[in-house]
């Protein structure tokens, strides 16, 4: 009988994974219920309590900070497998990037968020919770969301385990607040894939024709910047997007050269 495109698909995905694992050298815990020791922000070398918390053995989110930032990992990753364990609330929205390029401040000003240049700090001084201070990070994106209370004007590419704004995963996974999803973030060389769930969701390569065709579909600032990849060597970030998530069950491991 002959196969389907689509069985063959997964059969090379599961054949590539299987390769990348043989190669894969020993798991490093970034959670594991307690300790935060290996996290710390885009312009700091220390845990931000005011946005980030450990209650109940997760990794969250506090909403609505004085000065929301996101988590970097200490270490920096090339080649690599990522699994971790998430949830949000009703309406939560988050995000695990990778391939970090820089980061950048801003502020809400009459409603609209005004920011700073790449890589420079703005004055945060006096702020209060209704300037909505933020620290953001330019990488690729794994997109995580609550699908069954997505805003309005939400496009495929912005739904669970896309490259978000790039490239849309297989189907709506239709994640929902308050339950626990199992994802996976893989890099090796020029290949990603995004898992949810045991499910392979996306996969593309960089340079690849679809890549390009998101490239230039896409076309806004921090697309130069991920067209590039000047660093490729890099630290991974959980999203703080203002809304409630919870992470747990977080480890890496990175991917010997000799996989790609």
């Amino acid at each position: 009988m002959m196969k389907s495109r689509h069985d063959l698909s997964m059969r090379m995905s599961l054949g590539f994974l299987l390769c990348a694992v043989a190669m894969a050298q020993e798991w490093e815990v970034l959670f594991d219920g307690r300790e935060v020791g290996a996290w710390r922000t885009a312009t700091g070398d220390r845990f931000p309590e005011a946005s980030w918390e450990v209650k109940d053995g997760l990794l969250q989110t506090i909403p609505g900070p004085l000065f929301a930032q996101d988590l970097w990992t200490r270490g920096v990753y090339r080649d690599f497998e990522m699994e971790f364990e998430w949830r949000v609330e009703a309406k939560g929205n988050s995000g695990v990037k990778y391939l970090i390029q820089d980061w950048l401040q801003g502020r809400q000003v009459n409603g609209r968020p005004v920011v700073g240049k790449p890589g420079e700090k703005m004055a945060l001084d006096g702020l209060t919770a209704a300037d909505g201070a933020f620290e953001y990070t330019i990488g690729y994106e794994y997109q995580v969301i609550d699908e069954e209370n997505l805003p309005a004007g939400l496009g495929p590419a912005q739904l669970t385990a896309a490259w978000y704004g790039f490239l849309a995963p297989a189907r709506r996974a239709g994640t929902r607040p308050g339950v626990f999803h199992r994802s996976r973030i893989v890099v090796n060389g020029d290949h990603v894939q995004h898992w949810l769930d045991g499910e392979l969701m996306l996969r593309f390569d960089i340079g690849s024709a679809d890549w390009e065709a998101a490239m230039a579909r896409v076309g806004r600032g921090s697309a130069r910047v991920l067209r590039e990849l000047p660093r490729r060597e890099t630290p991974i970030a959980l999203q703080h997007h203002s809304s409630r998530v919870a992470f747990r069950m977080v480890r890496v491991r990175r991917l010997s050269a000799s996989a790609r």
